[in-house]
């Protein structure tokens, strides 16, 4: 038996056209491209003592769940960190709004308000 030789058939292929992936530059992705927010400074110094008070939270709860109830120290902590953070909320909002630097974030511009026009 003699090897016959085999040509393969013409295919016509059609080129499709490629959309670009969505976040290449100048394409804007699929929702457009958000600005990026400005960071707020604070000042650290004003939010130290409710950091502090934060900490001193944490710390008498744990030590009171260790040695007055008698709780294993990785639990104290675990039940400490979570009343800390249950009884430090209120603290957290002071200390972000202490911490606040008068400023640092420009004010949103105010838009002209046009007067109505009068009907004849």
């Amino acid at each position: 038996m003699t090897p016959t030789k085999v040509t393969p058939a013409k295919v016509k292929v059609k080129q499709t056209k490629v959309a670009p992936p969505p976040g290449k530059a100048g394409s804007g992705g699929l929702f457009g491209k958000r600005p990026k927010r400005e960071l707020e400074e604070f000042d650290l110094r004003a939010a130290l003592p409710f950091f502090l008070a934060r900490i001193g939270i944490f710390l008498v709860i744990a030590v009171v769940l260790w040695l007055a109830a008698g709780l294993p120290l990785v639990l104290a902590v675990l039940l400490g960190l979570i009343g800390g953070a249950l009884a430090g909320y209120p603290l957290a909002r002071m200390q972000k709004q202490a911490a606040r630097v008068e400023g640092s974030t420009p004010a949103p511009p105010v838009k002209p308000v046009k007067p109505p026009k009068a009907r004849k």
